[in-house]
């Protein structure tokens, strides 16, 4: 069948066809991925008698399947199991014995004639039975085979039961037509000492949603401050934005509420989203702030832009280590063309760390 593939793809875009294969864009090419986990082929085989092992490693030939293998994926003759692509579930089990003395055997799984799991079992005396049963996960490839091989130091004259089979591992697969690309990071500032603010812009005309993390330290206490460029890519340091957040630290005894910090309050500010609320962080030398924030739809311009964020850090007393967890908005209809994280208005970082822009169309 004809695939009709969307026009104009981002690299590593992912498209579900019609068919439910699903496909991913190289920059060149519509490559062929697996989207799932889970694979499409099932047996369960059973032999009873001789079971006919000896001192050396050999497959099982003799099984009969009894459910299962619709695509002939099992070959009794070779012992092997050559599924299609994706991940199965792999089970086997022998129980057996001599009538004449003791025996020790094994059972194992091989991937392409590689062991992957074993099992081993010992009967001390004539006549008694031993069982041994193994079960493993495994992602098959398309040409990958797998089978169930055993060893006995008596086994020539072994008699009892081998079983073994496998079924697929489902996960959840997105529906024909579904077009997506995951997310990837689109640009990583490490701060220089005195730099006054890290600038966000030029992001791709692909990306809808972003996300930011960031491992900042200020060269003097300061509060971390999250601003938006608007539609025209200029920084909107105006009197726009609203917030709030919950703050907890750890001197707080078990179970009480935690302090909430919102715009407008005593030193609060409404010219950025304060993602440490009304507190500064510690600049001293060991200490760093930690967090992340992410900002959805960010291109649609009949409405405002919602921060949603979460900190960790120590306050400017550099006592009480604190959390906060709140969200902010930017209360101007359009849309945003980047961010920026800064210490306030004046203040400035040291050096090093991390901050971290991904995004997601």
């Amino acid at each position: 069948m004809a695939i009709d593939f969307p026009n104009t793809p981002a690299v590593g875009q992912i498209f579900v066809a019609p068919n439910g294969v699903s496909y991913q864009w190289n920059g060149t090419l519509w490559l062929q991925v697996s989207m799932t986990g889970g694979g499409t082929a099932s047996f369960a085989s059973y032999f009873n008698g001789a079971v006919g092992w000896s001192g050396a490693w050999a497959p099982t030939t003799a099984q009969v399947v009894v459910a299962g293998n619709e695509g002939g994926w099992f070959v009794p003759g070779t012992g092997r199991f050559t599924p299609p692509p994706g991940r199965y579930h792999l089970y086997g089990s022998c129980t057996a014995g001599l009538t004449t003395n003791s025996t020790t055997f094994n059972i194992k799984f091989t991937k392409n004639g590689v062991d992957l799991v074993y099992g081993t079992q010992y009967t001390a005396t004539a006549n008694g039975m031993g069982n041994v049963a193994i079960e493993t996960t495994v992602d098959a490839n398309g040409t990958d085979w797998f089978d169930l091989q055993g060893i006995a130091n008596n086994g020539t004259n072994m008699t009892g039961t081998l079983m073994w089979g496998a079924f697929p591992v489902p996960t959840p697969q997105p529906s024909p037509g579904f077009v997506g690309v995951p997310w990837r990071q689109i640009a990583r500032v490490v701060p220089a000492a005195n730099q006054n603010a890290v600038d966000f812009t030029n992001i791709p005309s692909d990306i809808n949603d972003i996300e930011i993390s960031f491992d900042i330290v200020p060269l003097s206490n300061a509060g971390v401050l999250l601003q938006f460029f608007d539609n025209t890519g200029a920084i909107d340091a105006g009197s726009h934005y609203s917030w709030s957040l919950m703050r907890s630290n750890h001197t707080q005894a078990a179970g009480s509420s935690p302090v909430v910090d919102a715009t407008g309050g005593a030193g609060g500010f409404n010219n950025g989203i304060g993602l440490t609320g009304l507190l500064a962080v510690s600049n001293a030398p060991t200490t760093i702030c930690q967090g992340r924030l992410r900002v959805n739809n960010i291109k649609e311009a009949p409405r405002g832009k919602t921060a949603y964020f979460e900190t960790n850090c120590l306050e400017s007393s550099n006592t009480y280590y604190m959390n906060c967890a709140g969200a902010g908005l930017r209360n101007v209809a359009g849309a945003i063309t980047g961010a920026r994280i800064g210490w306030g208005l004046t203040n400035n970082f040291a050096a090093g760390g991390a901050v971290t822009l991904r995004g997601s169309p």
